[in-house]
């Protein structure tokens, strides 16, 4: 339970939408596929783009061992002129994710 809290305060700012929750996965979507499609991939910031991404949690010897997986969630169409900005903010949210779940002190 500690594992989805931290991740979905790690994700609040951008609002994400849970799209599964289960004791040992969470999977969840964050941007806008109208701000994607109206303004265009290089006029949005990079929390604006459509992401889904899940954790998965395993516990082996005591010990949680956790799983972030995050992918663009674009749909159909081509990622054409934003791949690079798409690649950064995968990086990032998974990255990010990694220091808030291994922190020992409670998400903020």
């Amino acid at each position: 339970p500690e594992v989805h809290e931290r991740v979905i305060a790690w994700f609040g700012p951008v609002r994400p939408t849970v799209v599964a929750d289960t004791p040992d996965r969470l999977e969840v979507k964050t941007g806008s596929q109208a701000k994607l499609r109206v303004l265009g991939g290089a006029f949005i910031a990079a929390t604006s783009l459509p992401t889904r991404t899940e954790v998965t949690t395993v516990v082996v010897d005591g010990a949680t061992q956790v799983t972030v997986t995050a992918s663009d969630a674009i749909g159909f169409g081509a990622k054409t002129g934003i791949k690079k900005k798409y690649e950064l903010r995968v990086t990032e949210v998974v990255a990010q994710l990694r220091a808030a779940l291994t922190s020992t002190a409670p998400a903020s």
